[in-house]
């Protein structure tokens, strides 16, 4: 009994501080301002619903009528509802949020006593010019995870898509020029690393040629080059940034095959062969396959 409690102890000691060195960004966040005509609306009621899950985040407006709402989940779409007493409710859908970043929706709500005799254009910050990022960062959401092709199902197929970074070599990812071993790698925030340096690549997983996660398990990438925010550190390269999906309320899943063998590889490129015969590789196989489900065990929680 007293071994298992000793045990127990270490455990719940280790998970503590698993959790207070996780780092990197996990989440996204919503913020604004709701005025009428006149100014500001303190004590608005901001709701905002992820329509998939059901997941409901509310907040209200400070006596300068802003309004922010942090650790929110990443992706959408989003319905964004704006209430206060005596003036008629503003929604917006299909609102998308990014990995680290902050969606800024400002809003000027009607008096129900008031006739509209024009048009009210309302007007949302452009995502091209955000004041929230924190550096050079690339997102690739989960659309982009999706649709974009991959060849080995690795996360450096992904990377590339950052103009500060270079693959070279066996999925080997270089930013800002810095060797790869200078990377950080998060999932969820925890540090994902090669930290007894056995890979080429630095990523766990490396010596076998596979990611450290599955593909079908991320919902967003993000890449950061030299940023500012205090929530990421430890690195002097880049630090990739991945979350993984949640369920939704309806059940879903997916799967894949991925094989690569002698017939599909060769020592000498198209282009360098000429007129003389292309030299084979000796016969292997490489294959990898998944399979992915996720649903709702409470609907709308």
């Amino acid at each position: 009994m007293k071994n298992f409690k000793k045990w127990a102890f270490t455990g719940l000691l280790f998970l503590m501080v698993s959790l207070v060195y996780s780092q990197g960004n996990t989440n996204s966040a919503m913020s604004g301002k709701v005025a009428d005509k006149d100014g500001s609306l303190p004590g608005a009621s901001v709701l905002a619903v992820h329509t998939p899950s059901g997941t409901k985040y509310s907040a209200s407006t400070d006596e300068n009528g802003y309004f922010r709402i942090s650790n929110m989940r990443t992706g959408g779409p989003y319905q964004l509802v704006l209430s206060y007493v005596g003036y008629k409710s503003e929604t917006i859908d299909n609102i998308y949020l990014s990995l680290g970043e902050t969606n800024n929706n400002n809003v000027i709500l009607i008096s129900e006593s008031s006739v509209l005799e024009e048009v009210v254009v309302q007007g949302k910050q452009d995502n091209v010019f955000n004041a929230n990022k924190t550096g050079a960062q690339t997102v690739i959401d989960s659309r982009k995870v999706q649709n974009l092709p991959s060849l080995s199902r690795n996360i450096a197929d992904f990377a590339r898509l950052t103009p500060q970074a270079q693959l070279r070599g066996d999925d080997v990812i270089s930013i800002g020029g810095q060797n790869n071993r200078y990377n950080a790698i998060y999932i969820d925030g925890a540090v994902n690393n090669d930290v007894f340096g056995l890979s080429a690549n630095g990523t766990n997983g490396g010596q076998t040629g596979v990611s450290p996660i599955s593909l079908d398990a991320i919902d967003q990438f993000q890449v950061s080059v030299a940023p500012f925010d205090v929530k990421i550190s430890g690195f002097a390269g880049g630090a990739i940034s991945a979350t993984t999906k949640s369920g939704t309320n309806n059940f879903e899943g997916s799967a894949y095959f991925f094989n690569r063998d002698q017939s599909l590889a060769g020592k000498t490129p198209p282009g360098l062969a000429g007129d003389n015969p292309r030299e084979k590789l000796a016969d292997f196989t490489a294959r990898t396959y998944g399979v992915r489900a996720g649903g709702a065990f409470i609907p709308n929680k």
